[in-house]
């Protein structure tokens, strides 16, 4: 498993809850649980929601067409959900929160923007924090 990203570990901390990673492919793998959920691209942030259910809310979410490129969804159960989605966004301000819902899945070309973002993103991380392993993105973790 790759090295979480600054704003997943930020969400950690501050919920107090270890995420737990799933494949977009695998939405029927979602707990049936309270949580703020969190979708993401190659480590890049796009999208935080809050439900009671994310296994109900995944199954006709309004951004499912949109967000079908992405990589993982990080669930956080918690109980608090509702305010902690608000606080989440506020801090980790979402590519996707706040903006118009799209009509056609991520392009490529879109895909490839968020990359090299994130790649730039990555390499002045690594040089700030050179032995840092909370900013070397795309490394190993133990749990």
């Amino acid at each position: 498993m790759r090295q979480p990203a600054d704003w997943l570990i930020q969400a950690a901390n501050a919920v107090g809850t270890a995420p737990q990673p799933f494949g977009y492919s695998d939405r029927d793998s979602l707990p049936s649980a309270p949580a703020v959920y969190f979708v993401e691209a190659d480590g890049f942030l796009l999208y935080v929601g809050s439900t009671a259910n994310v296994r109900v809310r995944w199954r006709s979410h309004h951004r499912a067409k949109e967000l079908a490129a992405a990589g993982r969804i990080w669930v956080i159960e918690t109980a608090d959900y509702a305010r902690w989605e608000k606080v989440l966004i506020r801090r980790l301000s979402p590519r996707f929160n706040g903006k118009t819902v799209r009509d056609t899945p991520l392009t490529a070309e879109h895909v490839r923007r968020v990359r090299a973002e994130l790649e730039s993103i990555r390499s002045r991380m690594s040089r700030l924090f050179p032995n840092d392993p909370a900013f070397i993105i795309g490394t190993g973790i133990k749990s």
